[in-house]
């Protein structure tokens, strides 16, 4: 690299050009992109992925660190590289941990979510027989989620994972083998809109 350091020789996942034309800016469309990525990431198995990007793609970067990649120098073309490690992870920040759980977890939540809702907030999971699963829908989406619900349904803690259950609700065959738990997601922020009836 250009500041002198050379990273050691080893098996990398690169992440290619990222670009979001204009009009889709500010649409979480680079926030999905990302969390489709990392998913094949730790699929493959592979403990490092990096990417490279200019000084100037400031929102790109702040991206890139929220999701727990390091700057660990700059390349010769002047491109800054970042490098995030399933060795090195920070379970400290959902975020930045993702797409992986800590091994301390204690205690996880269930959250019950019908089919219609959950195909499309968690398009990318995986579910044999069904056709749920489309790109387009997964990157609009981004990765974070806002599920509104009773209290009693929202028995879990912040940084505590909750396993996403797709609730069966329509009229082919038994439900009992139709629902299903699909993906799993971390509880990054929890709030009461109402206490006792009131907002």
């Amino acid at each position: 690299m250009a500041n002198g350091s050379v990273l050691p020789k080893t098996a990398r996942l690169k992440i290619t050009t990222i670009k979001i034309d204009e009009r889709y800016r500010n649409q979480r469309i680079g926030e999905g992109a990302l969390g489709l990525t990392l998913w094949q990431w730790r699929d493959l198995g592979i403990n490092e992925i990096y990417v490279t990007v200019f000084d100037k793609h400031t929102s790109l970067i702040l991206l890139l660190e929220k999701y727990g990649f390091i700057h660990v120098g700059n390349n010769l073309n002047g491109e800054r590289v970042y490098i995030k490690d399933r060795r090195n992870l920070d379970f400290s920040d959902p975020c930045k941990a993702f797409p992986f759980l800590s091994g301390q977890v204690q205690h996880a939540g269930c959250l019950a979510i019908d089919m219609e809702y959950h195909d499309t907030m968690f398009a990318s999971s995986d579910l044999a027989n069904t056709l749920q699963e489309r790109v387009d829908i997964s990157v609009a989406n981004g990765l974070k989620k806002v599920y509104i619900g009773q209290s009693y349904s929202l028995a879990f803690k912040v940084g505590e994972p909750v396993l996403i259950y797709r609730k069966y609700t329509g009229t082919d065959g038994r439900p009992g083998y139709k629902s299903v738990i699909t993906t799993y997601c971390v509880a990054t922020r929890i709030e009461k809109i109402k206490v006792n009836g009131r907002a």
